[in-house]
């Protein structure tokens, strides 16, 4: 069974946090969607002038809002869903070191990393982030 001792320490300061991947995933994939559609609009041409990729400001600070409210959702997990989702997320191990870790099997690992996602988005849309 699980028992917290066994279970690493993390820092509870989130400054020192790496961004999370879900955010590093979406800016990567919204920036694709842009350019195929800036491609469609102008058939067998090659776009010359790509969209400018930095975020506008008032969106840079809504990305750190959220990831704010992502971390304060993370640490009022139980102690089984936040410890995996740091470990993943934050420390960006894979599914088998991260396991391996906490000496739990990868099986067990990914439903606790998906049962954490789902109370952090119930979670954030209780902070008013509806799409998370």
């Amino acid at each position: 069974g699980y028992t917290p001792a066994r279970a690493p320490s993390f820092q509870s300061s989130h400054t020192q946090m790496n961004q999370p991947r879900l955010f590093a995933w979406l800016r990567k994939t919204l920036y694709h969607i842009e350019c195929d559609r800036h491609r469609k609009r102008r058939p067998g041409e090659m776009p010359t002038d790509l969209p400018d990729t930095a975020p506008p400001l008032e969106h840079r600070l809504l990305d750190q809002e959220r990831a704010a409210a992502l971390a304060g959702c993370i640490d009022t997990l139980p102690a089984l869903y936040r410890d995996v989702m740091r470990l993943y997320f934050y420390e960006e191990r894979s599914y088998r070191n991260a396991a391996g870790r906490l000496s739990i099997p990868e099986n067990t690992f990914a439903t606790r990393i998906r049962r954490g996602l789902e109370q952090a988005r119930d979670c954030m849309k209780r902070k008013g982030f509806g799409h998370v």
